[in-house]
């Protein structure tokens, strides 16, 4: 089984067996190595460039809100984990015992 060396995007169904259909371009156009389109105009070009800034766009807010809620969540847990141990018995008579041995 050989790879081709050029992929054809269309935004419609297409006779082409090897042509993929993809809905958010509104030409057909030719994809060749490492992700290069061949043959194409500016319109397509700056059109082709506002999908990538929108894709790169929300990428950006999907990290930086995992990001976001992870650190609260994070600090949820330290301060539950370093509260719980001193509800109950008074905050301070825990460390009072632990400073002057007594209490």
């Amino acid at each position: 089984m050989t790879i081709p060396v050029t992929t054809s995007l269309v935004p419609t169904p297409s006779v082409d067996p090897h042509a993929k259909q993809v809905p958010y371009l509104s030409f057909a156009a030719v994809v060749g190595r490492n992700s290069t389109f061949h043959l194409l105009t500016s319109e397509q070009l700056d059109e082709i460039g506002g999908i990538e800034y929108r894709a790169l766009n929300s990428l950006l807010w999907i990290i930086g809100s995992v990001s976001f809620l992870s650190s609260l969540a994070e600090i949820h847990a330290q301060g539950f984990t370093f509260t719980v141990p001193h509800r109950g018995s008074g905050f301070g008579v825990c460390y009072h015992r632990t400073l002057y041995g007594y209490g």
